[in-house]
C-alpha cells in the first residue's frame, strides 16, 4: 500500500477513535437534588436524564433500606427526558437513597442511585 493511503487511513482510525463511545443515558438533574438535604418531605422524586427515555424502576428506600416506594414507571409524555414516582406517604427527618434503572430509546439500560436527606437545615 502506497504511503498516502497509509497516512489516510490512520487519519481514518485516529477519527474513529475520537467518536463518543458511551451512548448510554446518565441522569442530568434530580428533584430532590442529589446529596441536598430538604427541609419537608417532598410528594415525588423526579429525575431528568440527558437522553430521551422509555421507562424505568425508581425505588426510594431509606438508609436502613425499608422500602418506601417502589414501582415501574413511564416517560413523561410532557418531558420524554423525566421519570418521576409518588412517595406514598409524608418522610421523616433523615436520609433516603433513591435507585433507578432505566431503558433510554435507544434500547440502552442504566442503573444508578443517589441519596438525599430531609430535615432541618433544608436548601
Amino acid at each position: 500500500m502506497p504511503m498516502r493511503q497509509w497516512t489516510w487511513l490512520g487519519i481514518l482510525l485516529i477519527g474513529l477513535a475520537s467518536l463518543p463511545a458511551d451512548a448510554h443515558t446518565h441522569p442530568d438533574h434530580a428533584e430532590p437534588r442529589v446529596g441536598h438535604r430538604v427541609a419537608a418531605s417532598p410528594a415525588q422524586v423526579r429525575i431528568w436524564f440527558d437522553h430521551a427515555v422509555l421507562r424505568g424502576m425508581l425505588r426510594v428506600e431509606t438508609a436502613e433500606g425499608q422500602l418506601v416506594t417502589r414501582g415501574a414507571v413511564r416517560a413523561s409524555t410532557a418531558d420524554p427526558h423525566l421519570l418521576d414516582i409518588a412517595i406514598p406517604q409524608l418522610l421523616p427527618p433523615g436520609d433516603y437513597h433513591v435507585y433507578y434503572e432505566v431503558e433510554d430509546t435507544h434500547g440502552h439500560t442504566t442503573e444508578g442511585d443517589y441519596m438525599f436527606s430531609v430535615g432541618p437545615g433544608g436548601n
